[in-house]
């Protein structure tokens, strides 16, 4: 009897029937691998704290396990846990750009500003396209005031499809620093046409509103704010809105309106809630009227729970002391406030040859010198970064913008902390336990 081949057709046809059957299996295992998976991760999630902690310390190399248990120590406030853990997990993975966000995530919650940094960056070096991690680096370059380089960090994060939020007080008060004031208009008026509520723009908005002559719009969305919860006081929002009308005219119906409004804003009992108030009497002439309204507010503010005087209804005050006259007082006033060394004679006669020679490096570099011995590290930065505009291997100006940076962002840390310490919360224990 004669044996024949198989046909080439035959084969194939039992090679892609194997090969089917194969990837069917394939399939079908990997399915069941990520039901389990993924019931194990709800497992995980669902977990107390107290039994995250043993599955950690019985599979430290667990990056997943790892990291819901950083969350959860975050969640119950044992921040400074958090960090030390974070700080054990990126050195077992020191390419997870995860791991890394949540480093720097804990590092900022324990207001480690320079370790945040480090996290942040160390995530871009393996995620570039992370979006909501390069704006976080843009904001803490602009608190650092390294505005040039935290704006750029955001306008590249607000490209990308993914869905970023960015704080929009300091994103915009960035803008106006670089004087784009209509874009930093832009980017509030978008934030309160999505919440209204967040009255802590609403200064901001009105001052770029009086600027760029865009009352109409801006009074239509102070008006909205109040019309929204005309029962509170408002103090921030109406204020804004005084501001406003009184930068249109000074005509009688005009203050009178203003006045209304900055009496009922006044009602909360605080130094900033006098503020419009004084404005309004300092208009009309009545300083006595401003004074008492002024010292009033700052009896409050020494009463309430945080014993701070607003700084600038000390500054009102002061000249409205000085004024009257009471130069004395006004002095007494002044030296409660900051020191502000932009105004030393020095600087000042500096800006103004910058200002005036733009494009001259040696110029440049002196005012910036100057600005870096004077602390002003953030400032000197950006007249670097003006420098290097123009001429992008300046050594001079190379050398001090790294310099200048790498201040800027010690003095941030170093800040953050100061006032993280000055103003520590209390931790209610019961939260602390709650997951045990």
């Amino acid at each position: 009897m004669t044996i024949h081949p198989p046909s080439h057709r035959k084969l194939l046809y039992r090679v892609l029937r194997i090969a089917g059957i194969l990837l069917i299996v394939g399939a079908v295992v990997s399915l069941f691998v990520a039901a389990n998976q993924n019931s194990r991760e709800q497992v995980i999630l669902k977990a107390s704290l107290a039994d995250l902690q043993k599955e950690y310390g019985a599979n430290p190399n667990d990056e997943y396990v790892s990291l819901v248990l950083d969350e959860r120590l975050l969640q119950y406030a044992r921040d400074e846990q958090a960090f030390d853990l974070m700080t054990q997990v990126v050195k077992r993975f020191p390419d997870s750009a995860r791991a890394w966000d949540h480093y720097a995530k804990a590092a900022a919650q324990t207001h480690r500003v320079l370790e945040a940094f480090k996290g942040y960056q160390e995530e871009l070096r393996i995620k570039p396209g992370e979006a909501s991690a390069r704006a976080t680096l843009g904001t803490m370059y602009i608190k650092a005031g390294l505005i040039s380089e935290g704006l750029t960090e955001i306008e590249v994060a607000v490209k990308s499809p993914q869905h970023v939020q960015i704080n929009a007080l300091t994103w915009a008060e960035a803008l106006e620093a670089k004087g784009r004031d209509e874009e930093a208009w832009q980017v509030l008026a978008e934030a309160l046409n999505a919440e209204p509520t967040q009255d802590g723009l609403y200064p901001v908005l009105t001052k770029l509103a009086i600027k760029l002559n865009r009352f109409s719009d801006t009074e239509g969305m102070l008006l909205r704010r109040i019309f929204i919860s005309p029962q509170y006081d408002m103090p921030v929002v109406r204020g804004a809105y005084i501001d406003l009308q009184l930068a249109k005219s000074h005509d009688a119906d005009t203050i009178e309106s203003a006045m209304i409004q900055a009496k009922l804003g006044a009602n909360e009992k605080s130094g900033l809630a006098q503020l419009p108030l004084a404005r309004v009497l300092i208009i009309k002439k009545d300083l006595n009227g401003a004074r008492s309204v002024l010292e009033a507010g700052l009896k409050m503010d020494k009463h309430a729970a945080v014993k701070t005087r607003d700084t600038d209804c000390v500054r009102m005050l002061a000249d409205v002391e000085a004024a009257l006259g009471r130069v004395e007082e006004a002095n007494k006033l002044r030296a409660e406030l900051p020191r502000i060394t932009a105004n030393t004679p020095e600087l000042i006669s500096l800006k103004t040859a910058a200002e005036g020679a733009p494009a001259s490096t040696p110029v440049q570099l002196t005012y910036a010198g100057a600005l870096e011995r004077a602390g002003e590290f953030g400032r000197a930065a950006e007249v670097c970064a003006s420098v290097l505009a123009r001429r992008r291997d300046d050594p001079g100006a190379t050398n001090m913008m790294a310099r200048c940076r790498d201040e800027a962002m010690s003095a941030l840390d170093s800040s953050e902390k100061a006032a993280a310490a000055h103003s520590a919360p209390v931790i209610d224990e019961r939260a602390m336990h709650a997951g045990n």
